[in-house]
């Protein structure tokens, strides 16, 4: 790996816009690392006129070590800068995503968060980028056909929770769980201002942007072909519907 550790900062004459990129990592795969840089590489070597920041939060992972190097910036030169984050505690993607988000500078142009191994590729992080100017906050919808690549528990699941969003919600966007949104600063305001640490803080950032009168904009999107979904373990089902009950009374 080619990353060289950053210790100081420079003032670009000419502003380029600035991109930072959440991704929450918990016991991932042994060969994580190497399909998450080909994606940082991609997007940083396709599109140059973006300075790109990509942070990294270990939340809590009991396999050791998760990062290749210690936590800390690091540089590949040029428009690419990782950042390595952790805590010793795994606390949930919510917090994980809010965390990295605390670490990230006030004055960045576009924030984002997906999963580490960028499920809906590159493609939808480049439709965010022209859809951004124009609304606060953009999301992924994963239509209908996502249904059809979850295990039959699972697909019960979200078509419930969707249900939820319309009926009970009233959200206009039903599919606030996919693991990607983007936005801008009133969204990260709004973003920060969430409580909820398991999943269901997509839907809670979703409804407090509604709330706000934030404007929102849904990008199709659909999985990678090699993606696998697994049935959620009991003991996070627990927490989710406690977090639903939550949302609820809110």
């Amino acid at each position: 790996m080619e990353l060289k550790q950053k210790c100081c900062h420079f003032t670009n004459l000419e502003k380029t816009p600035t991109v930072a990129l959440v991704l929450p990592v918990f016991n991932p795969p042994t060969d994580w690392w190497m399909h998450s840089y080909q994606f940082c590489k991609h997007l940083a070597h396709t599109q140059p006129f973006y300075q790109w920041e990509f942070h990294f939060v270990n939340d809590g992972s009991t396999a050791s070590p998760v990062f290749p190097l210690p936590t800390g910036h690091y540089t590949e030169g040029g428009n690419l800068d990782i950042y390595f984050h952790s805590y010793a505690q795994n606390r949930g993607k919510g917090y994980a995503i809010r965390y990295g988000f605390q670490q990230v500078s006030d004055d960045i142009d576009i924030f984002m968060h997906c999963d580490w191994d960028f499920p809906f590729g590159t493609d939808l992080i480049l439709s965010a980028l022209k859809e951004i100017p124009k609304v606060d906050v953009v999301v992924a919808d994963r239509g209908s056909e996502y249904l059809k690549h979850l295990p039959p528990l699972r697909q019960k699941i979200t078509q419930m929770q969707r249900l939820i969003n319309r009926y009970i919600f009233r959200l206009k966007t039903t599919d606030t769980q996919a693991g990607f949104k983007a936005f801008n600063q009133h969204g990260k305001a709004v973003f920060l201002n969430t409580r909820i640490n398991g999943f269901l803080f997509d839907t809670e950032f979703v409804r407090l942007s509604e709330r706000n009168q934030l404007s929102i904009s849904s990008l199709s999107a659909s999985c990678r072909n090699n993606l696998q979904f697994k049935n959620f373990r009991f003991k996070v089902l627990v927490k989710e519907i406690v977090y639903f009950l939550i949302l609820f009374f809110q």
